[in-house]
């Protein structure tokens, strides 16, 4: 494999790493691109190059480990009514997307529906709205 091809291959794969939004999936391409840039810098003497990928991978594997570490912390939140002042803020702003995947929901929501914020580490990720409907008892006779 020509040396050139490593530098370019490594190149890509960085390229690649920060084109994604998921920052597990970018810090472990950038430390494979920094690996291999590495490996490029030493098999052509370029000791800069090999130095600052040496300590991009380790700036890596902090990160990487960092985030196995973490635990995230998730909360459910009733709102008060469902005219709350935030579910409206909410549902304005995303209501583009809540059109395309539910095209047939009647916004605003009536009075009686119910609302729930689900928050990981106190951000919000999520709300669900649902109404309460009366249950209704199924008996099944023997005979």
């Amino acid at each position: 494999m020509p040396v050139e091809l490593i530098g370019t291959i490594s190149s890509i794969i960085i390229a690649i790493s920060l084109m994604q939004k998921n920052i597990k999936w970018l810090r472990l391409l950038n430390l494979i691109g920094a690996a291999s840039f590495s490996f490029y810098g030493w098999i052509i003497s370029a000791w800069p190059v090999f130095g600052v990928n040496i300590f991009i991978i380790i700036i890596d594997v902090y990160f990487l480990q960092e985030e196995q570490r973490k635990k995230d912390k998730f909360d459910f939140l009733e709102l008060q009514s469902s005219s709350s002042k935030y579910l409206r803020y909410f549902l304005d702003f995303h209501k583009e997307d809540i059109r395309k995947f539910l095209p047939d929901i009647q916004l605003p929501l009536a009075g009686d529906s119910r609302a729930f914020v689900i928050l990981r580490n106190a951000l919000p990720v999520s709300i669900i709205i649902f109404k309460e409907e009366e249950r209704k008892k199924f008996y099944m006779r023997y005979q």
